[in-house]
């Protein structure tokens, strides 16, 4: 139900929520499976480290694929996660749900437990919107498109 690719990495979710990590210079073997909880997987994102993945229970989970383990776990939303996007520049993940929430969390590196800390840096409700997709703009804007709306909603960081 959601596909990722990198340069050395692919990713797939399932309706069951679980996660498979492929290697497309091994040939494309299978290199970790994460076992799903129910909830479907509703959207990937990744960088060569690490994959961000968000649930239709509202949660986003977050694998190290180079050790393949399941690192981090936030109860982001209220309801399915619809969007992510990550902006490697600026190491923020962007997420936003039917629940009319938007966020924007910093990605630690992950290198050592003092750099393993997710702070939410933003977020804000668009009032009377479902929340569909989601966009970074360069270092500073982030996009909202909306179910059934022509308009996108664009947050200007400063």
């Amino acid at each position: 139900s959601a596909v990722s690719c990198s340069p050395t990495l692919i990713s797939a979710g399932n309706d069951f929520g679980s996660i498979f990590l492929y290697r497309p210079r091994e040939g494309y073997a299978q290199s970790a499976k994460f076992k799903g909880e129910g909830a479907p997987c509703t959207s990937l994102v990744q960088n060569d480290r690490l994959v961000m993945a968000g649930f239709g229970s509202g949660h986003i989970r977050m694998y190290r694929a180079d050790i393949n383990e399941l690192t981090v776990e936030i109860a982001a939303h209220a309801r399915a996660v619809m969007a992510l996007d990550y902006q490697e520049s600026t190491e923020f993940l962007a997420s936003c749900s039917a629940d009319q929430q938007v966020f924007v969390w910093s990605i630690p590196s992950f290198t050592s437990k003092s750099h393993s800390t997710i702070n939410c840096v933003f977020s804000t409700t668009v009032e009377n919107k479902i929340c569909t997709g989601i966009a970074f703009i360069g270092d500073t804007k982030l996009a909202v498109s909306s179910y059934e709306d022509e308009e996108v909603t664009v947050f200007h960081r400063t």
